[in-house]
């Protein structure tokens, strides 16, 4: 039996005794002949109808709701009901529906939707007994802004006009009592407002209904609920947290039973109350929590504390405290939703499962007067004579975000960041102020005394971009990362969230040191910071926060997100060698389902559980702008791929042993990277790998392939599992390619990562390689590109060939169109990259008609946050004209975009050109020699001109010969470097020059180079003439890509070795005479020998003999390093394994207790006790 069975049964022997006290003429009549009894009323509360407004399930019931007596669903047309046979539902045939809670009756509602005229309603009708009075409940929760409505029922304005239903999200509810109903149905209306002018503004909305039948409940019904109540709160099986909440309904209904009992109020006139007391009962009642600990983490669900309180700690980082072997989470408070604010909860635990609330570590402030009449605000701040700026920063109205905590090991204080904001001296906006504040404390759970808040580092001068050049120096979402040395950073979203900047702080952890050039403690009255030295700025202009900074095998990861408000989009994370070095373009870590929002989560923090291991956890915040405080908490694993990937995978629930497995493992086995369209991978089933520890082997691996993922152009991500490494999970890209692409085209116009690496591979055929995007105008010249002046582009060159797209601008028509109008007749392909960066917003309503030349292909694409492919196979050119048009579908829809556009030349092999082919690489300063020839030539050719280019940077031009006896070449000319004119005539006429043949020999010197890359040659304005003088020119004109190569130093070895030293670094415990331990002064000259390898891994120009020197003096060191730990045992290192007798590997601190696991049996015993004993006796 359930345990709300339990309650409900002993609910109802209650109630059942205590209406047995009383006649039936103490109620209303109940459905007289109709076929409900007395005891079925009772026992649901009389409700015959309960209309879940909107409900996207209606077959099912949310939470404590009772489904209505005469009624089977929870919403439906006007009809008979499924089950009952009873009439009932919405009349109103223009409505539409929106839901932000499936799980809950005010998280759905039900607008008009139809014409602007003054009884535009929401009707609804329900059949009843033929006479009778009835009770009509009406719920709103409107999201949106302020509306009014008329109420009518049964004709009657019972709202006595224009009923306020507030705005965003404010919740209401109205009773309307003993409405008399004679003819058997029910009338009701929610009108729009009375004399507003009429707007979709004002269209009117319901959330849900109620229909009962009325009756007077005599105060005995909720004095035996509250019995009930009071037994279910003395069960100690609950927490506290939950009884608690219990008790305080109870208590608010033990009121009114005085109010009726001792003060005489009329219970009849309390029906209201009495039904809402009760309704809170059964709530809290049901909202008992039975108390249990966790093992595990479950993302996404509700996370209570140890006393079952939900945690409070959004937007927060975590603190681990070596002295006390804790764990310590920070976050703010939001109990009171965004405002009041509370100030900075934290939270303590010893296996981030299990978290115990240590109560608020910094207290927000209500009133100036607490600075005198509060005992604990007169404390911390006494003497503070800037009490009025304490107050602006940390007041209970103004903006406490994402605090982070860290520990100063010279100032022995634990200094916390936030992000503090409120109105400005410009401006009484509440995130005008834009600024970060600290507080210090001397403990972890505070109390934190608050100091001062500041605008931080500003953009540098002559920089490219300023995203808000009026307001230097903004702070906003932030974190803090503490590096190996020390030295701490502040990670903030700068510029109106446009820009995130990393700033050095001081020595004290107490402002970035750009501000303290002078070296006073007080900050410069003008700054002075260097860039790059003090600070740098991250991807300018790419509009990210949410910054969560780590550190793994010495290189930096940066996580960020987007700027989406509450709504969650896709993460992005960066990685750089050094921390104001270069970072890398940004790359999404997430897959699988949901990866486009980051699994509905925003990024805070991550966790550096064992670094040396690759163990961390992704932090995320789910947050629900409708309820802040039930915002919930996203908790992922972090896995390591290869090179510096990381990825974020979904797990409904997961324990910290997953980390194990989650280190970077290295494949050395050269992967494919390329096939063409309609081709699987071949790929191999034995890898050779590099474990984290610098161990290389051969194991076997198992794929999983879907020859449909290479069914269209894109990068595709494919999964190994190696089935002997603790199944370990690998991916390779492979990049799907077509031949033959005659025009990529990025509509957003930019040069991103995955632009330049697709369009790499089309440079044989590619037209347009000079231009990304661009606007037709044949009189530039530019005989393809977007029509008109009414787009606009959105993304940059730090995104993807999908989140950089064009899209038309308001007020602009409906239509983006891409013109090609020199293209030859024949057959194409055309692909379409299609995305919706705005989904969270628009939802699917985003449609379009796609056309080519005219013709729809495809009607209502709906664009979701998905990167799609739509393919138009053997699109027939007879014009040599190619359009392609993006047209609104629906009319006052979103705007419609596209991405990138792909044109594939299906006749190519077939289509008269030349040709330029030779080795596909070649090493520095030696000769080449390419082959020109021409294809597929129809005619018998003559004469011929062709102009070769080339880049004069990478290749120098020696001379050109004629590849066949009886062609020569009769003229040469390189009047312009990089391009070389040659004209050929047939001396032979005995020689056909026809078909497919090679007609010139181009011999070039490559120039010197110190780093590998690629160069082309291609042909331009080739002309051909026949015997009759009858010129055409050759369209077709592929483009040579040959790889200048320059040897690679291969630092792998050095990469592991480093690895393997740091892991050792990292793992060492540090003390001058304890067993196990490691002297400081070994320490300090191993992270100097790591460095200095760390120097050559980094020099770009580093020999292989330097490299493989730097192996040599690392393998060395960590021979010294292993050789210099303390093997002298003392007593006290006997009483350690004592005083954690019994510990086993599940313990928190099992990385601490490991190294006294003598017979490494996972658990500290007798063994473990003598084996130490024994070291101390010298055996």
């Amino acid at each position: 039996m359930t345990l709300n069975s339990i309650r409900s049964q002993a609910w109802m022997i209650a109630l059942l005794t205590v209406l047995s006290l009383f006649p039936l003429s103490s109620f209303a009549a109940a459905a007289g002949d109709e076929d409900v009894t007395e005891q079925q009323l009772k026992d649901n509360d009389y409700i015959l109808y309960f209309v879940n407004a909107g409900d996207p399930t209606p077959n099912t019931l949310e939470g404590t709701d009772k489904m209505g007596l005469y009624n089977s669903v929870t919403e439906q047309v006007f009809g008979p009901d499924g089950v009952t046979g009873k009439r009932w539902g919405l009349e109103t045939t223009t409505s539409k529906t929106s839901v932000s809670d499936p799980t809950n009756k005010k998280g759905s509602l039900r607008y008009y939707s139809g014409e602007q005229v003054r009884d535009k309603a929401l009707a609804y009708k329900f059949e009843l007994p033929t006479s009778g009075d009835y009770d009509v409940t009406i719920g709103f929760k409107n999201p949106w802004s302020g509306r009014s409505v008329n109420i009518l029922l049964e004709g009657n304005n019972v709202s006595g006009g224009d009923y306020d239903i507030g705005s965003y999200n404010v919740e209401k509810e109205v009773t309307y009592r003993n409405i008399r109903v004679d003819d058997g149905m029910l009338n009701v209306r929610i009108q729009g407002p009375a004399t507003a002018a009429l707007t979709n503004y004002n269209d009117p909305l319901v959330n849900y209904l109620l229909v009962r039948k009325s009756v007077i409940l005599p105060i005995s019904v909720l004095e035996a609920k509250i019995a009930v109540a009071q037994a279910e709160a003395n069960n100690p099986k609950y927490t506290q947290y939950s009884v608690d909440q219990l008790k305080k309904v109870i208590s608010t209904a033990q009121t009114l039973v005085k109010q009726v009992n001792e003060e005489g109020k009329d219970i009849a006139q309390l029906q209201s109350e009495l039904r809402e007391a009760m309704d809170e009962l059964d709530a809290a009642m049901a909202g008992l929590i039975l108390a249990t600990s966790y093992d595990s983490f479950t993302p996404g669900s509700v996370w209570t504390d140890t006393s079952g309180a939900p945690i409070q700690a959004h937007g927060g980082g975590i603190l681990y405290d070596a002295a006390s072997k804790t764990y310590f989470w920070y976050g703010e408070d939001k109990t009171n939703g965004y405002l009041p604010a509370r100030g900075v909860r934290v939270y303590s635990s010893t296996d981030l499962y299990n978290w115990k609330d240590e109560g608020l570590a910094l207290t927000a402030i209500e009133s100036m007067d607490q600075f005198d009449s509060d005992p604990l605000i007169a404390e911390l701040y006494a003497g503070r004579t800037d009490r009025a700026d304490i107050f602006n920063d940390i007041g209970t109205q103004r903006i406490i975000e994402r605090p982070k905590v860290i520990y100063n090991d010279k100032t022995k204080k634990y200094v916390m960041w936030m992000h503090t904001d409120g109105p400005s001296e410009t401006s009484n906006a509440n995130y005008a102020k834009a600024e970060a504040g600290y507080a210090l404390s001397d403990s972890p759970t505070g109390p934190f005394v608050y100091q001062v808040s500041h605008r931080m580092d500003r953009v540098p001068p002559g920089a490219d971009y300023d995203g808000q050049p009026n307001q230097p120096g903004m702070a906003r979402d932030m974190n803090l990362f503490k590096d190996d040395d020390g030295t701490a950073y502040l990670i903030y979203s700068s510029e109106e969230n446009m820009t995130i900047y990393i700033s050095k702080l001081n020595e004290a952890y107490t402002d970035v040191v750009g501000w303290h050039k002078d070296g006073n403690e007080a900050r410069d009255t003008t700054y002075k910071a260097e860039y790059g030295k003090d600070y740098i700025r991250v991807f300018p202009g790419a509009q990210r926060e949410a910054p969560a900074m780590f550190k793994y095998q010495g290189k930096y990861y940066l996580i960020t997100s987007g700027a989406t408000g509450w709504a969650p989009n896709r993460a992005a994370y960066t990685v750089a060698d050094n921390i104001f070095g270069e970072w890398k373009a940004m790359r999404d870590p997430s897959v699988g389902s949901q990866a486009s929002t980051t699994f509905d989560s925003q990024s805070t923090y991550v966790i550096p559980v064992d670094p040396a291991k690759g163990k961390f956890i992704f932090m995320g915040d789910r947050w629900k702008s409708s309820d802040l405080k039930d915002s919930r908490y996203i908790w992922l694993p972090i896995e390591f791929g290869q090179q510096d990937e990381i990825l974020l995978k979904w797990y409904d629930t997961w324990n910290l042993g997953l980390l194990d497995g989650m280190g970077k493992i290295t494949v050395n086995t050269k992967l494919p990277e390329k096939v063409a369209v309609g081709e699987t991978p071949a790929l191999p089933n034995m890898l050779s790998v590099t474990q984290a520890d610098g161990t290389v082997l051969s194991t076997p691996v198992s794929w999983t392939i879907k020859a449909s993922d290479f069914d269209k152009p894109g990068t595709v991500f494919v999964t190994g599992l190696l089935t002997e490494l603790g199944r370990k999970e690998i991916r390779t890209s492979i990049h799907v390619i077509p031949e033959h692409v005659q025009y990529l085209v990025h509509a957003g116009g930019a040069a991103t990562a995955d632009y330049k690496l697709w369009s790499s591979y089309m440079q044989d055929s590619l037209v347009n390689k000079q231009a990304i995007d661009q606007k037709y105008d044949p009189a530039q010249g530019h005989t393809w590109g977007y029509m008109g002046n009414g787009t606009n582009t959105s993304g940059g060159a730090d995104g993807n060939m999908f989140s950089s797209l064009r899209y038309l601008l308001s007020n602009s028509g409906d239509d983006i169109t891409y013109t090609f109008d020199t293209i030859d007749n024949g057959h194409y392909t055309v692909y379409l990259g299609m995305y919706d960066p705005w989904y969270q917003y628009t939802k699917g309503t985003r449609k379009a008609n796609i056309l080519i030349n005219g013709d729809i292909k495809t009607s209502g694409y709906a664009f979701t946050d998905a990167y799609d492919v739509l393919s138009y196979k053997n699109m027939n050119v007879t014009t040599g004209k190619l359009d392609i048009t993006v047209r609104r579908a629906v009319p006052s829809s979103p705007d419609p975009q596209i991405s990138w556009i792909m044109i594939v030349d299906e006749d190519a092999a077939t289509r008269e050109g030349a040709r330029i082919t030779g080795p596909a690489s070649i090493s520095p300063e030696s000769e080449l020699e390419l082959i020109y020839g021409m294809a597929n030539v129809a005619t018998s050719v003559y004469a011929h001109e062709v102009m070769v280019n080339y880049d004069p940077a990478k290749l120098k031009y020696v001379d050109a010969a004629p590849a066949i006896e009886g062609f020569q070449i009769v003229a040469s000319s390189e009047a312009t470097a990089g391009k070389v004119r040659l004209i050929q005539a047939r001396t032979d006429p005995d020689q056909m020059i026809t078909g497919s043949m090679d007609v010139v020999k181009l011999h070039f010197q490559v120039k010197s180079a110190t780093e590998s890359v690629s160069t082309s040659v291609y042909a331009t304005d080739a002309m051909i003439a026949d015997a009759a003088g009858n010129e055409a020119s050759l369209k077709s004109l592929s483009t040579y890509n040959v790889h200048i190569n320059v040897p690679v130093v291969d630092k792998s070895s050095l990469r592991a070795t480093i690895a393997q030293a740091e892991g050792l670094k990292q793992a060492a415990k540090i003390s001058d005479k304890r067993w196990g331990y490691y002297p400081q002064a070994a320490i300090d000259a191993f992270a100097t020998a790591i460095q200095s390898a760390i120097r050559v891994e980094n020099l770009s120009s580093a020999s292989q003999a330097q490299v493989d020197q730097a192996v040599d003096s690392m393998q060395a060191a960590i021979h010294v390093f292993k050789a210099s730990i303390n093997t002298k045992a003392s007593i006290g290192d006997l009483a350690l394994i004592a005083a954690r007798y019994g510990a086993t590997s599940a313990a928190s601190d099992w990385s601490d207790l490991q190294m006294y696991d003598f017979n490494q049996d996972g658990k500290l015993d007798i063994v473990d006790l003598s084996a130490m004993a024994q070291q101390i006796m010298g055996q």
